[in-house]
């Protein structure tokens, strides 16, 4: 029920606009939906009641304090550590996130001003999910497994004005190389598909002609073996002719299990090293990808808002739950090439000032865990070496021989958290805490091009003699030389940036600080949640705590009306939220409990929660 409702909004929405609305500044922007996340917005403290809001200061303190002492070497005892920490983001309203996020994300960083391809660099990290959400939760989380974990919440947005000259110049550039690699890229997909297929039936038949072979060979050595036995007339010996019955290779002509085994294995290795690897490298051109988010074709269409109020996505994976709104104005909706009035009015818009908006993550945690760096072996000399040094008196030059070679485990590394700020969705691979710089499909293209005329154009001012081939290899080298300085040293500046600015303006707290943030915002949302459920109860004639679902469904509705936002749903926990208040004891089975007997029940919970 709650879920269908913003569904019905976003259908009343999308019958008056179309995913692409203008905005105020005359751009065009884009109708995004996004997953929600579980945060209540502090402004909904003014839609409480009187008496709630008396209620509201007093159980946030209550929070604060019940939390104060799990913190108590919590450092020291990692269960309790992660224990802690996973509850507090859960009432925090904080998210997951997960594959459709991720995909947005990489949506959104195709058309972003900054913007740069990252791949995540996990190497050296534990897998941790199994820590926050149990055995069997691995293979649905993203990043290995859960390698690294980050916690989103909130949206907010990054707003960019000016003429954006430079920026604007570079999209272009960048689209006109986009659209004519496109040509290139197809049939090297269909090659490299072809090839694959190829090499992979010659493995197969390969590998069926070992194993008729193998067969065969077996088959000779077994009648040779029942020759020779009866050529030397040992048939009539009964030892002789009961160990060849009781011989299981001699007794029947099948293949013992253990040479089949082998069969079985090539095999798999076969499918696993043809199949799965990429034996043509031409996965720097993105030939094969399958996903449903292509950089060929615009990448943001799958996530756009449609009439019914739905978006491809979705439909096409299955994917239910809450869901927000987003608003986005790209320098694709200021400077279109793709549509005639687009390309009509292209100079006047490249010069006109712009406003662009992208949607950002009002803030986002990250968890991982290093991994212990195993100590380098140490090699040491023979024993005859030590030996002839003792000798010659100079055995103190030599490593100790008695040193041990045991590791002490010393267990896991610290778990370590940082907490971000109006992080950029097209950016969110910068928080992770490695990454490497990658080249996008158009970019290798551009590379390989200039480079294959780089190389005939040398090649043949070295077969032929000829004045003009040797001025045209000269400015060719050239040209690959300058364009490749500033393409590197481009992408390199840009890096060099995110790192460098964009994190330390984005960081807010980190390890120990953001433990103690993140509790901090659990209290203060739970507190909030309990309070506008207690209003939301007191208005209901009877309290419905015997039908579960209906309960969760009303009170996820009631909230998000009062909350008055048709863009954004609130992923509301009613069912923590209603333990909360009866562990507080300001309900029961009668109903809700007054003003003044409430603050008698929290007075008493005080007395007895301070020492």
């Amino acid at each position: 029920m709650g879920t269908s409702f913003l569904f019905v909004l976003w259908g009343a929405l999308g019958m008056t606009c179309s995913a692409f609305s203008v905005s105020s500044a005359g751009s065009t922007s884009a109708q995004v939906i996004a997953s929600a996340d579980g945060r209540l917005p502090r402004v909904m403290t003014k839609s409480l009641s009187p008496a709630s809001s008396s209620l509201i200061d007093k159980i946030e303190l209550l929070f604060g304090v019940e939390s104060q002492k799990c913190f108590k070497n919590i450092y020291d005892e990692d269960e309790r550590l992660v224990k802690l920490l996973n509850q507090s983001l859960t009432d925090g309203g904080f998210k997951l996130m997960d594959q459709r996020d991720l995909d947005l994300c990489s949506a959104m960083n195709s058309e972003y001003l900054l913007r740069l391809s990252l791949l995540p660099d996990l190497k050296g990290l534990e897998p941790i999910g199994e820590e926050f959400f149990g055995n069997g939760t691995q293979e649905s989380l993203i990043f290995e497994g859960g390698k690294v974990l980050v916690f989103r919440r909130g949206h907010s947005q990054e707003v960019s004005n000016g003429r954006l000259l430079l920026p604007k110049l570079d999209y272009l550039q960048a689209s006109l190389v986009q659209r004519t690699s496109s040509a290139l890229l197809k049939p090297l997909g269909r090659l490299e598909r072809k090839l694959e297929r190829e090499i992979y039936t010659l493995a197969e038949k390969m590998s069926d002609w070992i194993q008729t072979s193998y067969e065969e060979i077996l088959q000779f050595c077994r009648s040779l073996i029942l020759e020779m036995i009866e050529n030397f007339g040992l048939t009539e010996n009964d030892f002789v002719m009961d160990r060849v019955q009781a011989n299981e290779f001699l007794n029947n002509s099948k293949i013992p299990p253990k040479l089949n085994s082998t069969v079985e294995v090539a095999e798999t290795f076969l499918e696993r090293g043809v199949r799965r690897s990429r034996l043509l490298k031409l996965s720097r051109y993105r030939t094969s990808s399958s996903a449903i988010v292509s950089e060929l074709d615009d990448a943001l269409e799958p996530f756009l808002l449609r009439q019914d109020g739905t978006c491809r996505y979705d439909d096409e994976l299955g994917i239910a739950g809450p869901k927000a709104l987003l608003q986005r104005v790209s320098i694709q909706n200021t400077v279109d090439v793709l549509s005639g009035k687009g390309r009509r009015e292209l100079i006047r818009n490249y010069f006109k000032p712009s406003t662009l908006v992208e949607p950002s993550y009002e803030e986002v945690l990250v968890l991982w865990r290093p991994s212990r760096q195993k100590p380098k072996r140490q090699v040491k000399p023979p024993k005859w070496m030590y030996e002839v040094a003792d000798i010659f008196d100079v055995a103190d030059r030599l490593p100790n021989r008695t040193s041990s070679a045991v590791v002490e485990d010393h267990g896991p590394l610290p778990l370590e958290i940082r907490a971000y700020t109006d992080v950029p969705l097209a950016n969110i691979g910068a928080v992770l805490p490695k990454t490497k710089l990658i080249f996008r499909p158009q970019d290798a293209v551009v590379f390989d091009l200039v480079s294959l005329v780089s190389f005939f154009a040398v090649a043949g001012s070295l077969r032929f003699d000829s004045p003009k081939l040797d001025i045209i290899a000269v400015a060719s080298l050239s040209f690959f030389a300058l364009r490749t300085f500033f393409r590197y040293s481009n992408k390199l500046a840009r890096y060099d940036l995110l790192v460098n600015r964009f994190l330390t303006g984005k960081i807010t707290h980190r390890n120990e600080g953001a433990l103690k943030y993140v509790v901090s915002e659990a209290n203060s949302n739970r507190a909030l949640r309990a309070m506008v459920l207690r209003d939301w109860l007191s208005s209901t004639s009877v309290v419905k705590l015997n039908n579960q679902t209906q309960t969760s469904e009303e009170a996820a509705l009631h909230i998000n009306k009062l909350h008055g936002s048709n863009s954004t749903w609130i992923d509301v926990d009613v069912t923590s939220g209603i333990c909360d208040l009866e562990s507080l004891g300001l309900i029961d089975r009668l109903g809700v409990k007054s003003e003044q007997e409430s603050q008698t029940v929290l007075k008493q919970i005080w007395n007895e929660a301070l020492p």
